[in-house]
């Protein structure tokens, strides 16, 4: 959140003001991001589970197909890769 705070030139607090004005926060489109981004890359047989969770800074893999991962509360305060 920092990084895009500084980005955007405003305070992280006037970031969460206006995502809540939205009916959003960054958790949730952060989590949304990551979960578009991995089913993209698991549609791709190039890509390992075990390489996407890592790369999406899940906590784990997926222990079985149609599982989605957890996200670390870490991984929440950094954008993804």
């Amino acid at each position: 959140m920092a990084e895009i705070s500084r980005t955007l030139g405003v305070e992280p607090r006037t970031v969460h003001r206006h995502l809540a004005d939205e009916g959003q926060s960054f958790s949730a489109i952060l989590r949304a991001t990551r979960m578009g981004l991995a089913e993209g890359y698991l549609a791709n047989d190039g890509y390992s589970l075990t390489g996407v969770s890592e790369r999406l800074g899940f906590a784990s893999p997926v222990r079985r197909r149609g599982r989605r991962p957890r996200v670390t509360s870490e991984a929440h305060d950094s954008s993804p890769r």
